[in-house]
């Protein structure tokens, strides 16, 4: 038995230990706990657009729309495009098209044609769908065909006040219609293309409008989903992890975020990763690691979106070590144009100040620039890879008189945010170049060092390095060394890896072993089992059942790419020759014409045409024909040949 004295002793104690407790309730009545990492990290959690955001950050919102990314894509209407009242007309000199841009209402299109002397040929009429750009800089544009998107060949340069070819497109290279928009290009220039298609490159059952708040803020649905609850956290005090608020987060990891798009160069993707994966909050290395040629001088020529790469040169970023970032000068939600000189001077001043650092330029020179320090010390440069362009050079430094040199591959390539990456890495990095920037020899020397990795990734790899040289013998070789299964080859990815891989089997094969009609046939159909809305591959396999006398299935292929999108080249050529073949030349004559239309420089269909003319009886319509090959193709041997043979008809 207790005492009495004992007893009062627990009756105190317990009552202390109720008042604790109700003490620690009443100063956080609904607090709830918080998890340990952020819930957007979860692939399931979705985006949900920036006008949900908008309802609860409204003067955040109101600021942010006016910023570069806020406006960087939008559907083409006169009040986003940047183009004057008087449009003026571009010329292609190499092409000899012209391009005249006008608005019907408030619709935007592009006139394409070309002049025989006084005779205007070759009309087509397109809508622009999209505008990519701010404005700041550019307007570009953008059509979309059977959802599958392409860029127009004209830009509007805001800067010069002037409408050229895009970059890319010059000094002969005008695709027109041809390039394509891909997962890559959308996912940084406009909100998370979440409506991609998977086994396509370009093709998006709808698209964002713009650069929204989910790009830094990772994507909103837990969010939405606790504030719903009535779930408040006290941000004051606690991070609230269902959103991420990249002041919250590490300098280091605050940089991530801007350098997914601010330090554009070669993507290298992580095996098994896609431009999906990566996350506010997250290392970009953990998905990707973007590649650049080595500098090799303060005043090499440098890209417009490669601020990161140049930023991470100066040593006001490295002796921060690593304090000083991006939003150290600029907030996102404020448009740069509405944000004065005075407040990057401030910035550069809280450290180059008296008694440490005095600018020592004459007072003249400082007068003319207003003091401003980012006029002397990132001066405004035109970029390597955009024309008609200058943007701060973001090497921020005291810059020399030295003439501007170009980025040297002959230099090596490193990877800009991973100090040491794998062998893999290297070697798809060598590869990339070649095949998209700059196709010089060095680049395949580079990668041929890393050849023979092991496992599948390196096996495509390998593949990859045989095609691009040109060593078909090679290939087959080697896909006989370790055959891939045929199932592995059918896989879909975002990045279409698989269906490359097979597509460049078939292509060897077909070459090498033409007699292994069942091995080329398999390759072409894993390509388009894992990658079917990649039209470039149907057309080739539906090019080599032609090739095998195979007509239904071809046509079966060209049919499916017709509806697709109407507008496709090998679709039309390839239906009007089967049709021709089969003697029904009405139709043959309807998908000629038709593709011609669109692409008035497509050989394979003039040649086609001229053939179905001869069958028709058409002499005029031949004559005029073959005189039109002989003035764009004078010297190519097809031509010739057909010359020949119509003189004897």
């Amino acid at each position: 038995m207790y005492s009495m004295k004992s007893m009062r002793f627990l009756v105190f104690f317990g009552l202390c230990i109720l008042a604790f407790a109700l003490s620690k309730c009443q100063n956080n009545p609904l607090e709830v706990e918080e998890p340990i990492t952020y819930a957007s990290f979860n692939d399931s959690v979705g985006y949900v657009g920036m006008q949900t955001c908008r309802g609860c950050h409204t003067s955040i919102y109101d600021s942010y729309i006016e910023t570069g990314m806020g406006k960087s894509f939008e559907w083409a209407h006169r009040a986003k495009s940047a183009l004057p009242t008087e449009i003026p007309l571009l010329y292609d000199s190499i092409l000899n098209l012209y391009y005249q841009p006008e608005f019907k209402g408030d619709s935007l299109f592009l006139k394409e044609f070309r002049l025989d002397g006084k005779d205007t040929s070759n009309r087509l009429n397109t809508k622009v769908n999209y505008i990519i750009g701010s404005g700041q800089h550019t307007n570009s544009h953008l059509c979309s065909e059977g959802e599958y998107v392409h860029q127009m060949p004209f830009t509007w340069y805001t800067q010069k006040g002037k409408l050229d070819l895009p970059p890319g497109f010059e000094n002969g290279s005008n695709s027109r219609f041809n390039r394509l928009i891909g997962l890559e290009c959308m996912s940084c220039h406009n909100a998370m293309p979440t409506e991609f298609v998977l086994g396509s490159e370009n093709k998006f059952e709808a698209v964002g409008q713009g650069i929204d708040c989910e790009r830094c803020h990772g994507p909103g649905e837990a969010h939405i989903a606790k504030i719903q609850r009535g779930e408040i956290t006290d941000t004051s005090k606690y991070i609230d992890f269902s959103i991420v608020n990249p002041k919250k987060l590490s300098a280091e990891l605050q940089m991530e975020i801007c350098q997914r798009c601010h330090l554009q160069g070669n993507a290298v993707l992580k095996p098994g990763k896609t431009f999906f994966d990566f996350r506010p909050g997250k290392h970009l290395n953990e998905v990707m690691e973007i590649y650049m040629p080595r500098p090799n001088g303060e005043n090499e020529a440098f890209i417009m979106a490669g601020h990161i790469q140049r930023f991470k040169m100066s040593e006001c970023y490295l002796q921060s070590e690593g304090e000083f970032v991006c939003t150290s000068c600029h907030n996102p939600h404020i448009s740069v144009q509405k944000t004065n000189a005075q407040h990057f001077n401030n910035q550069c001043q809280s450290c180059h100040t008296k008694p440490k650092i005095e600018c020592n330029a004459p007072a003249e020179e400082l007068n003319k620039v207003e003091n401003n320090c980012v006029s002397c010390h990132m001066p405004q440069r035109g970029s390597a890879d955009i024309p008609h362009v200058s943007v701060h050079d973001h090497y921020i430094r005291v810059p020399s008189l030295k003439a501007l040199s170009n980025p040297s591959v002959e230099l090596g390539l490193y990877a800009v945010n991973q100090k040491n990456p794998d062998k893999l890495s290297r070697l798809k990095a060598y590869l990339q170049q070649y095949e998209r920037f700059d196709n010089q020899e060095i680049l395949l020397d580079s990668a041929q060092v890393y050849l023979g990795l092991d496992g599948w990734e390196g096996w495509m790899a390998q593949v990859h390095y045989y095609f691009l040289r040109g060593q078909n013998r090679a290939l087959v070789d080697w896909s006989l060394k370790k055959p891939m299964p045929i199932e592995m080859l059918q896989q879909q990815s975002f990045d279409n890896r698989f269906a490359w891989t097979a597509y460049r089997l078939a292509v060897a094969w077909k070459e090498q072993e033409p007699m292994a009609k069942k091995e080329i046939d398999g390759f072409f159909r894993a390509s388009i089992q894992a990658a079917p809305f990649v039209l470039s591959f149907r057309s080739a396999y539906a090019a080599y059942l032609l090739t095998e006398d195979n007509l239904d299935a071809a046509r079966e292929q060209y049919r499916w790419m017709y509806k697709e999108n109407n507008r496709t080249a090998e679709a039309m050529n390839g239906l009007g020759y089967i049709a021709m073949l089969e003697g029904n030349l009405a139709e043959a004559e309807k998908y000629l014409n038709r593709c011609i239309d669109f692409h008035p420089d497509y050989l394979l269909a003039r040649i086609n045409r001229l053939v179905l003319n001869s069958q028709k009886g058409k002499t005029a319509e031949l004559q005029t024909e073959l005189n039109q090959l002989k003035k764009l193709w004078p010297n190519h041997p097809k031509v010739l040949a057909l010359s020949e043979y119509i003189s004897t008809l």
